[in-house]
């Protein structure tokens, strides 16, 4: 249910037609993507998130990568983003914040996507925080904002992923 209103949300705020999930069989992967066309995408959007994770001991290694769209004409401008990926654990009441990390992008003259990654390592204490030796339900979300010119933000989240801490 939470997934379902985040996606709504989600595709509202972006003026997108809905957010579609995808599971390669081979891997332990979630990722969201727009079905919007780009001629009615929004000037800038973030328009893919993916999450992969894996387990070795006691560490936990969780790679974020998202894709962003911009628009020519905001690039000719040379902004600055700034992108906020933080990974939750989701609870039925309200969700754990895990960590975050913030990157700053600067796309390049006609660079209309940028894709990037940002990869999480935290020990296992981190991840298992209210349900120990259970399964944890893990997502990411990335926020992306224009601080050169304190515009909108721009806001996208992975689908849960159920791992045992």
């Amino acid at each position: 249910m939470r997934n379902q209103l985040i996606a709504v949300l989600t595709s509202a705020a972006l003026g997108m037609g809905g957010l579609v999930a995808a599971v390669p069989a081979s891997a332990a992967t979630v990722e969201s993507t727009s079905t919007t066309p780009s001629a009615v995408r929004p000037t800038t959007a973030l328009t893919r998130a993916n999450l992969e994770y894996s387990r070795s001991g006691n560490q936990w290694t969780f790679k974020v990568t998202y894709t962003c769209a911009f628009n020519t004409a905001e690039l000719s401008h040379n902004y600055e983003w700034q992108a906020t990926i933080k990974l939750w654990d989701d609870d039925p009441v309200s969700s754990d914040h895990i960590a975050t990390k913030v990157q700053t992008i600067r796309p390049g003259p006609g660079q209309t996507t940028v894709k990037k990654t940002v990869t999480f390592t935290l020990p296992r204490t981190a991840v298992d925080k209210d349900n120990p030796d259970q399964n944890e339900e893990i997502f990411a979300g990335i926020r992306l904002k224009n601080i050169s010119t304190e515009g909108k933000e721009f806001k996208i989240t992975t689908r849960n992923y159920s791992i045992r801490a």
